[in-house]
């Protein structure tokens, strides 16, 4: 082979006939390295050759599930608030919308209106220690209980295309939760637990084009929100949407 043929074109030639007696053996082996250290001879070198032995490799699936038509995304990873259990959430190209259990038993199956832009939050949105689902296609966001029930006022249209994931925030109990998504439009939309626009939130002027989840945080008694346009700049926002 050329691996023989390599490997014995750095050996003497009364050193060659190990490589030829081992040729059974390297057609076992598999990613060969090797470090070759010339000294003051330069007919002769001092090699190590390594070699890892050749593993064939066996899967299994763990589980697997039919769906009406092709996946359109990967499986998404959620915690289930209540059981702490890791439970699934997949889509189809008909826009059918799974949630699995860890066995990959299917536990509904429902449609919604587009492909799920990035991923799904878990959150306990009536703050009852339940678990529901929070999400986004280009034109709605929704809140959906474990039984693949809307919640309140959810699924919220949207005015404008949304660009990036929802980002869910939750300052605390007493204001709920607050949903915010960028749009093709340039701007920051956000929207409270009820589904109407956040008191006082008047979206800047055009920041750009956002792929990315807006951001929180909280620095003393203020707080700020930042995102990340797709040409790299951060800009900062505070509760008002002016630019801070």
């Amino acid at each position: 082979s050329e691996l023989e043929e390599f490997l014995t074109s750095l050996l003497l030639k009364d050193e060659s006939h190990h490589i030829n007696a081992s040729s059974s053996l390297l057609k076992l082996l598999s990613n060969i390295s090797f470090k070759i250290s010339p000294d003051d001879n330069p007919r002769k070198v001092n090699g190590v050759i390594s070699v890892e032995e050749n593993k064939q490799m066996q899967t299994t699936n763990a589980w697997k599930i039919n769906l009406d038509a092709s996946a359109i995304i990967s499986p998404l990873v959620f915690t289930n608030l209540e059981t702490k259990e890791r439970m699934f959430v997949i889509q189809d190209s008909l826009n059918n919308l799974y949630l699995m259990n860890r066995n990959g038993e299917t536990i509904w199956k429902r449609k919604i209106d587009g492909k799920i832009i990035g991923g799904v939050n878990a959150i306990d949105f009536y703050n009852d220690g339940s678990c529901h689902l929070s999400f986004n296609t280009e034109h709605k966001i929704y809140v959906v209980n474990l039984n693949g029930d809307n919640d309140g006022a959810f699924p919220h249209a949207l005015s404008f295309p949304a660009t990036n994931p929802v980002a869910v925030i939750s300052p605390d109990a007493r204001e709920g939760f607050r949903f915010m998504v960028a749009c093709s439009n340039g701007k920051i939309y956000g929207f409270e637990q009820s589904g109407k626009p956040i008191e006082g939130w008047k979206p800047s002027e055009f920041i750009g084009k956002i792929n990315f989840p807006v951001q929180w945080i909280v620095k003393g008694n203020r707080e700020f929100f930042f995102v990340q346009t797709t040409n790299g700049t951060l800009k900062f926002f505070n509760r008002s949407g002016k630019k801070a």
